[in-house]
């Protein structure tokens, strides 16, 4: 099954993505977005080829909807998201980046997850306080 995403998919609280016993791609357009979320799982899928595309209109409470702006291009981005899991999991030519954790994304393993076709892959910007709960584990960077 091959998802094309016409803008970011953007994932909500106490979300599983599991991709068990089907190949599942999410391919060909805009990636995965956890923004302010917490638990959730994403597990046995592969993201490639992804691009920056064009925002739109997205309700992030029940009271309020609000324009989106133009995505990165990263398979999958984390902004402000904690207690995160990325695994078994292939990420392959992110426009931008294949994850990008920022703005204090707290508690993401990514375990058994191979990283294919980047030119750049960095930790660095990890702070004392976020590595002490963020884990990198059996991952394979191509």
């Amino acid at each position: 099954m091959i998802i094309k995403l016409k803008q970011e998919l953007m994932i909500n609280n106490d979300k599983t993505i599991d991709g068990r016993g089907i190949s599942v791609h999410v391919a060909y357009g805009a990636g995965l977005t956890l923004q302010f979320v917490h638990n959730v799982i994403v597990h046995n899928i592969r993201v490639h080829h992804i691009l920056s595309k064009d925002g739109g209109m997205i309700r992030d409470s029940v009271k309020h909807i609000g324009l989106r702006t133009v995505s990165d291009g990263d398979a999958i981005s984390l902004f402000g998201a904690n207690r995160i899991w990325i695994d078994h999991c292939t990420l392959t030519k992110g426009a931008d980046g294949l994850v990008d954790a920022i703005m204090a994304s707290t508690a993401i393993t990514i375990s058994n997850c191979k990283f294919n076709h980047h030119n750049d892959v960095s930790f660095s910007h990890l702070t004392f306080s976020a590595m002490s709960q963020t884990s990198i584990g059996s991952c394979q960077c191509v």
